[in-house]
């Protein structure tokens, strides 16, 4: 009897020691297996916000580069306003100077007497102190407050292509 005593007490020992074990097990098991999902979503995380700050990095360089290329074409629309206009005014004065060549007059060596303008006339005092006047079929000057002015009859594009 005394050997079932102690066989039954060891028994009842290892009974008891696996069942300490299991409890151990089943409260270390849990935070093992959380900690290592933990770990993966700490990973997975970084991995994200890795992705997020390179894709914010190339959102702000092709923004930047959108800002030069509208820059660049910004300025490149300005040059082409500068040169059309600058093309317009050549064109203008090469207008005045056919314009006063027919009458026989040199543009470089006149100048307008504005207070003896017309509405279909202008004069010109040329280099040598003599008047030249100009007369033309339509009127080229319009009255504004007293004055006359004159009329612009040059074409221009009212819109553009953005």
């Amino acid at each position: 009897m005394d050997k079932m005593k102690k066989t039954d007490i060891q028994l009842l020992m290892k009974i008891i020691a696996l069942a300490i074990v299991c409890v151990m097990l089943s409260q270390l098991f849990p935070s093992i297996v959380f900690g290592i999902q933990q770990s993966n979503e700490l990973q997975e995380e970084n991995i994200i916000t890795e992705e997020t700050v390179e894709e914010e990095t190339k959102n702000e360089l092709q923004e930047d580069t959108k800002k030069e290329e509208t820059k660049e074409e910004i300025e490149t629309e300005q040059e082409e306003t500068k040169q059309e206009e600058t093309e317009e005014k050549t064109e203008q004065v090469e207008i005045e100077q056919e314009a006063n060549n027919r009458t026989g007059l040199q543009v470089q060596d006149t100048k307008e007497i504005v207070e003896k303008r017309k509405l279909n006339e202008k004069h010109f005092l040329q280099k040598d102190g003599s008047i030249v006047a100009s007369v033309y079929p339509m009127n080229v000057h319009y009255e504004l407050n007293g004055k006359l002015d004159d009329i612009n009859n040059s074409l221009e594009e009212k819109w553009r292509r953005t």
